[in-house]
Order: structure tokens, then sequence, then C-alpha cells
């Protein structure tokens, strides 16, 4: 028998949760498709669209920065400035290529001095592949002691992304 309290649904995209006013404050109803259709939860809705698509979804849903949301015509559901704040994708292509005549990453990782190399190489120089990758205060940070402000550094572009999606309402 199948489980009635759980429905999958396979070629959709969600446009917007189906927010409605509760005694409690906004209660999440179901979500609205792109094909205008509507379903509805008996008790919750869980968002699980990724880093990037469950702020959008919100946004488009009216829960996010009040002010942002105003300016691209959203109306504002819930002020919550933290939804679409500090987002960053780390998009990446594997190539793969065969090599001479180098040594590769590959080839320090799997041999015991080439570990303690990589293990040594960060905590003496700051280098190599055991560096992490830049933060946005990091970044913030470089810039600010190159006499640059935060202000004129680019907004992610999933925030861009968001706004420009409003469209669709």
């Amino acid at each position: 028998m199948p489980d009635v309290r759980r429905a999958v649904r396979t070629d959709a995209q969600v446009r917007r949760v189906a927010v409605e006013a509760g005694g409690a404050g906004p209660r999440a109803a179901g979500v609205e498709l792109l094909s205008s259709e509507r379903l509805t939860a008996r008790r919750e809705v869980i968002l699980a669209a990724g880093a990037i698509g469950s702020p959008q979804i919100l946004q488009l849903s009216g829960v996010g920065p009040g002010a942002l949301l105003q300016r691209h015509g959203v109306d504002v559901v819930h002020d919550l400035p933290g939804v679409g704040e500090n987002l960053y994708d780390h998009l990446q292509i594997r190539s793969i290529y065969r090599v001479k005549n180098t040594v590769t990453l590959n080839r320090r990782a799997n041999s015991l001095f080439g570990k303690a190399a990589m293990g040594l190489e960060y905590p003496l120089f700051r280098a190599g592949p055991l560096t992490p990758a830049p933060t946005a205060r990091r970044i913030r940070r470089a810039a600010a002691s190159r006499g640059l402000r935060a202000g004129l550094l680019p907004a992610p572009a999933t925030q861009r992304f968001v706004c420009s999606r409003t469209e669709t309402l």
C-alpha cells in the first residue's frame, strides 16, 4: 500500500512556497509549480532545493530581506534578512589529463613522503594544496587593506540570479 502522507513529483519545478497567515505567524501551506498547479500540504512543507535553490524559492515566496524583495516587486511575507546572503557557488570542472615529467597532486597524495611534504607546506609557507579557499571575510579584509570599500565587491551571483527570477511571479 503506498504511503499517502508523501508524494514524489518528477519534472516539476517549484515557483514559490504558498504561505498562509496563521495565529503564530505566516505558515507554509504548500507549493505552487511553474505549471501553475498548487500542491497543498496537510502538515508541513520541506524545502530541499539545495544551498542555492532554497533561498531563491524563499525569496520568490516573499521570505527574505524586505527591502530587496520590495525593490524587485515581490510582496514581503516575512522580513528575514539572512535569506540569500553569503552564498557562494562552488562550480567545478574535473579535467583529466595524462602528463609526463611532472609531479601531480595525485602522485604527491599517494606517497607517504608527498603527504608529509604537503602537511608541512601549509604551516611553514601558507601555500600548497592544503591552503583553504578564501572566505568572504578574508576577501573583504584583503580589499580593505588595498583601500577598497567592501560595498564595491561584487554581490554573490546567486543573489543577482534570485532577483532576476522574480519576473516569473
